[in-house]
């Protein structure tokens, strides 16, 4: 009988507003929404005003659940896995690493675009320079050759 015992979640709450209570249950006397042995927690997945998902476990209750034999489902294992109740959950780690890819692409992609964008500004700024005066930028080239000659010549 102590291998039925399952740690849910039990739905609560309006149909656009969802809650959940992590319950004990039996696997096969209490479906879904059914009655429960004991509520060990709440889990509530909507952000409140400073962008925090709450959860509360007693985990007293939790670990001596766990150790009489309950088995979680995977998103309760996924949250006390969080929580550091349990091992971390395996595709909790897939799906971090999977986002690390796509933010460190993103922030190549955007570095890219930043140096693309400079050098177009730079082009551009070369070229307005070239039809303002074109004496002043063979002078500043030559000047940048002097300089580079003579610090060879000095080191």
């Amino acid at each position: 009988m102590v291998t039925r015992l399952r740690m849910r979640f039990q739905v609560k709450g309006c149909s656009n507003r969802h809650w959940f209570n992590l319950v004990i249950a039996n696997n096969r006397k209490f479906r879904r929404d059914g009655k429960h042995i004991e509520q060990i927690g709440a889990y509530d997945p909507y952000p409140n005003e400073r962008g925090e998902k709450l959860v509360l476990f007693d985990y007293d209750r939790i670990r001596y659940w766990l150790g009489i034999g309950a088995k979680p489902t995977p998103m309760v294992a996924h949250l006390l896995g969080l929580s550091g109740i349990l091992p971390v959950y395996p595709p909790t780690l897939k799906l971090a690493e999977k986002r690390r890819k796509i933010i460190a692409e993103n922030k190549r992609k955007e570095e890219e675009e930043e140096e693309k964008r400079i050098l177009e500004e730079q082009k551009k700024l070369e070229e307005a320079s070239k039809h303002e005066g074109g004496n002043d930028t063979i002078k500043s080239r030559e000047l940048e050759e002097d300089v580079r000659t003579n610090n060879s010549v000095i080191s």
